[in-house]
C-alpha cells in the first residue's frame, strides 16, 4: 500500500483521501506528456480503479503576462484537495484554470458502483453548460465539438427525450436543452447525440441539431413561435390575455415553454393607478385557455423564468424590495417562497437560479463577496 501512496503522491496532493468508510480513496493522477491531471477513485486495496474526469490540452498561457503562447498546450484544468461527503455518494475537489486569469471553483461529483448511462453523459454535458463550465462540457465528448456554452440566450434546463442501442457499445441520445434570457424569449434545441462505450464509459461521438423552436414576445407583447427559423402565426396576442377587473395588462416580462406538454408559463405585469404588480400566467397551447397561477408579492420585475419538467415547480429570478432574488412558486398549490428567506448565517446580497433537477433546484447566493450554491427539495 505505501508503495501505491507514493506513486500518485504529488506536491499539492500529497496524500490520496479515504471515504468516510474506508472503502475507496480518491487520488489525483498526473499522467502524459505534456502531463494530464485527472481524478480517480479506487477501492482500498486499488483493485478497481476508475478515472472520473477527463482532462484535455488547450491553448497554454503565460501567468505573468497574461498572454497567449502561440504553438504550446496547456491542460485545460488541474485539481486540488478531492474530499469524500459523510456517505462516500460524492465527491468534491477544487478545479483550477488558468488563462489570462486563474478561477478557482468547488466543483461536486456524484458516485456510483454503476456505470453512467449514455443518457446521463448527455444529462452531465448538458449540466456542466448550465453551471458556466465549458471545458468541463468537453470532456465528455471523444472530439472537440467547439463552442456550446451560450450567454444571450443561456442554457437553463434540459429533458432527456428518450434512447436507443443502435449497436452493441453505441447508443443514440435525444434531448432538450432549454435556453433563455433577460428578454422575454425561450428556446428548446432538441439534439440527436451519438455516444460509444470504451474502457472509461460512454463518450459523445457526434450531435445533430434535430429541432429549433424559438418563443418570444414581439414589441406589441404578442407571443410567437419560430420553428427551424420558420415563422408561425402568433401562439397568442397581448390582447387575448384576460383582464383582471380594475387592472390593466401592461407586460410580458420572462416565460417559459414546455414542448412536450405545448404549455407556456409567462410573468406579467398589471396596473391600477398607481398600484403595479407582477403575476405569474400559464397558456395552454392544447385548449388555447389562459390561467391565472399566483401574485409575486413584492416582485417588481423577473428577468428569468424555469420550470421543472413535471410542470410542478417555477422559480423566477425577480427584484423584490429593491434586491435580486427568487420566488419560488407551487403551480399546482399555487403556494410562493422567497428563497432569501430561507438562508440562514450570513448576510444575503442576491440569490440566483441554476437549474430543476426534478423535484430539487439548484441556486446560488452572493454572500461575502463568493457564490453559494443551495438545493431546495420540494
Amino acid at each position: 500500500m505505501s508503495h501505491l501512496v507514493t506513486q500518485i503522491q504529488d506536491k499539492r496532493n500529497p496524500y490520496p483521501t479515504p471515504s468516510a468508510d474506508g472503502a475507496y480513496i480518491a487520488y489525483v493522477k498526473t499522467q502524459g506528456s505534456p502531463a494530464l491531471e485527472d481524478l480517480w477513485i479506487a477501492d482500498a486495496d486499488f483493485s478497481t480503479r476508475q478515472k472520473i474526469t477527463h482532462n484535455k490540452l488547450d491553448q497554454a498561457w503565460d501567468s505573468k503576462t497574461g498572454k497567449m503562447l502561440e504553438g504550446r498546450l496547456q491542460p485545460q484544468y488541474i485539481f486540488e484537495e478531492p474530499v469524500w461527503s459523510s456517505d462516500g455518494s460524492r465527491l468534491f475537489a477544487y478545479k483550477i484554470t488558468r488563462t489570462n486569469e486563474v478561477s478557482k471553483h468547488l466543483m461536486q461529483f456524484e458516485v456510483s458502483k454503476q456505470t453512467a448511462t449514455a443518457e446521463e453523459i448527455v444529462g452531465q454535458s448538458i449540466k456542466a453548460l448550465i453551471y458556466r463550465d465549458e471545458s468541463y462540457a468537453h470532456s465528455f465528448f471523444s472530439y472537440d465539438p467547439g463552442y456550446l456554452k451560450g450567454t444571450s440566450p443561456r442554457q437553463v434546463g434540459y429533458r432527456m427525450v428518450g434512447s436507443k442501442v443502435v449497436e452493441e457499445g453505441k447508443t443514440i441520445v435525444d434531448a432538450e436543452t432549454y435556453l433563455s434570457y433577460f428578454d422575454p424569449y425561450y428556446r428548446v434545441e432538441t439534439t440527436r447525440y451519438w455516444l460509444s462505450e470504451g474502457e472509461s464509459g460512454y463518450r459523445i461521438d457526434n450531435m445533430e441539431s434535430l429541432q429549433n423552436r424559438e418563443v418570444m414576445a414581439t414589441l406589441a407583447g404578442d407571443v410567437v413561435s419560430v420553428l427551424d427559423d420558420e415563422k408561425s402565426p402568433p401562439i397568442f396576442t397581448f390582447a387575448a390575455i384576460p383582464a383582471v377587473s380594475g387592472w390593466s395588462n401592461e407586460k410580458i416580462y420572462s416565460m417559459a415553454y414546455q414542448e412536450h406538454t405545448r404549455t407556456l408559463f409567462f410573468t406579467l405585469s398589471r396596473t391600477a393607478g398607481t398600484e403595479r404588480t407582477l403575476f405569474l400566467m400559464k397558456y395552454d397551447g392544447d385548449t388555447q385557455v389562459f390561467s391565472q397561477i399566483s401574485k409575486l408579492e413584492g416582485a417588481a420585475d423577473t428577468s428569468l423564468l424555469i420550470v421543472d419538467n413535471k410542470g410542478k415547480y417555477a422559480a423566477a429570478e425577480a427584484m423584490v424590495n429593491g434586491k435580486e432574488d427568487v420566488i419560488v412558486i407551487g403551480l399546482k398549490e399555487r403556494d410562493q417562497r422567497l428563497l432569501s428567506g430561507q438562508i440562514t448565517g450570513e448576510p444575503v446580497e442576491e440569490v440566483h437560479t441554476r437549474f430543476w433537477n426534478q423535484e430539487t433546484l439548484t441556486y446560488y447566493a452572493h454572500m461575502s463577496g463568493r457564490d453559494v450554491y443551495l438545493n431546495l427539495t420540494l
